[in-house]
């Protein structure tokens, strides 16, 4: 007689907080929102005096095949498409300023994530490569969550500066953080530009087995600078409101500050 043994793993956390590589990571906090890129080639985006925030110097897709669960990641495939990106797109590894991770705080996907990341990039620096997840500070956007990945990153090449991954206080224990040689960033860190043009990887994966890597880096040192200087000379920033009809906008438009939401 075959007895076929399912057991359910939990994914969503019951306390409301993602602890992204943490030892009490117990799950994932679902949340709801949307990220709009807007991609064009840069010589394009030059041409027609765009904003740049950044550019992809790399990028690569690849799938776990065949797992023991719908919800088991694998660590090698993993490994394996950030080997081949790097590769293909000529970035070191040491080159890294951060990888914004997948990092849902469950107690597969960030082993088998923390694992994929040491093997193929930590392991090749001489320093610890920090790794994040914004889904600690604004939960798994699950189909939009890579975007929302992609929008921190550039955020933080724009300020200089990587936010903290939220509610990391103890090391997962099934993590070898020093083997790994991958540190997460419990504290703000200033992103050095010193030293030039800088590489920020981002991390996703699907929850049919889909893994997803892109490499992010500066925009044209030209570019920044002259973004800079308009928004120093621009004055008060512009608020965009929109309304269903033309008599709601201006009502919304002239709606008096002290009254409003």
């Amino acid at each position: 007689m075959l007895v076929i043994r399912f057991e359910s793993i939990k994914l969503r956390t019951t306390t409301g907080l993602c602890r992204a590589f943490d030892a009490k990571a117990d799950g994932y906090v679902r949340a709801e929102g949307g990220v709009a890129l807007v991609l064009r080639s840069v010589r394009a985006a030059l041409r027609g005096n765009d904003p740049i925030l950044g550019v992809i110097a790399g990028a690569g897709l690849n799938s776990d095949g065949r797992t023991v669960g719908v919800s088991m990641p694998s660590s090698a495939a993993q490994a394996d498409l950030l080997k081949q990106v790097y590769e293909r797109s000529g970035v070191d590894p040491s080159a890294l300023a951060f990888i914004e991770a997948h990092g849902t705080g469950t107690r597969v996907g960030d082993p088998a994530e923390a694992m994929a990341i040491g093997h193929a990039l930590g392991r090749a620096r001489a320093q610890p490569l920090p790794i994040g997840s914004i889904k600690t500070n604004i939960g798994h956007l699950e189909p939009a969550a890579g975007l929302a990945g992609v929008l921190k990153a550039l955020l933080a090449l724009e300020h200089d500066f990587l936010p903290a991954s939220l509610h990391y206080s103890e090391p997962n224990p099934d993590i070898a953080f020093d083997v790994c040689n991958i540190c997460v960033c419990s504290n703000g860190l200033p992103l050095d530009r010193s030293a030039g043009r800088r590489f920020v990887g981002v991390n996703s994966f699907g929850f049919g087995g889909t893994n997803a890597h892109v490499i992010l880096s500066d925009p044209p040192s030209a570019v920044r600078t002259e973004r800079v200087e308009h928004q120093a000379s621009a004055g008060e920033p512009v608020l965009l409101v929109s309304a269903q009809s033309r008599a709601a906008l201006t009502a919304l438009a002239l709606f008096p500050a002290e009254r409003a939401p």
